[in-house]
């Protein structure tokens, strides 16, 4: 008895396969990306909060009523060799965790000084790793061959 898959299957497959490629190159890119600030970024430079922004996010309850959630994230100046870069914070929370005013630590690239790394916001590298793995788990239960059933 040969194995014959169907179309859908095979649709469904390269489907799979193409999510996995997307998730996994900008996983790489943002692990790369990353790594390289963190290499390049080496002048510590202190910036001031300039700026809260406010905006609202739907999300979803358990009631499946939809409401809306405020979402802040920082804005930020600092100053290098008498020049005026602004940047934000990858830091997005529901609370405002800054104060506007408030100085934070950064480090720029002292090549590129509009390069910056803010020393309090997470690393996406854990976060692009289990991406990684994720998508490499969808990617081995669509290739994980169906059972027929044979009805006589």
């Amino acid at each position: 008895m040969s194995r014959k898959i169907s179309m859908n299957r095979k649709n469904t497959i390269a489907m799979a396969v193409i999510v996995v490629v997307v998730f996994v190159v900008f996983s790489i890119f943002d692990i790369i990306s990353y790594r390289d600030k963190q290499k390049n970024c080496t002048q510590s430079v202190t910036a001031e909060i300039t700026n809260i922004t406010q905006s609202r996010r739907k999300k979803s309850s358990s009631s499946n009523r939809r409401s809306k959630k405020i979402i802040y994230q920082p804005h930020f100046s600092y100053e290098v060799d008498g020049v005026t870069y602004e940047g934000l914070t990858a830091s997005v929370s529901s609370s405002t965790a800054y104060k506007i005013g408030e100085r934070i630590q950064i480090k720029v690239d002292p090549e590129k000084p509009s390069k910056y790394l803010v020393l309090s916001d997470k690393s996406p590298v854990g976060k692009n790793i289990f991406a990684i793995i994720v998508s490499l788990g969808i990617l081995a239960v669509a290739l994980i061959p169906k059972k027929q059933n044979n009805i006589r």
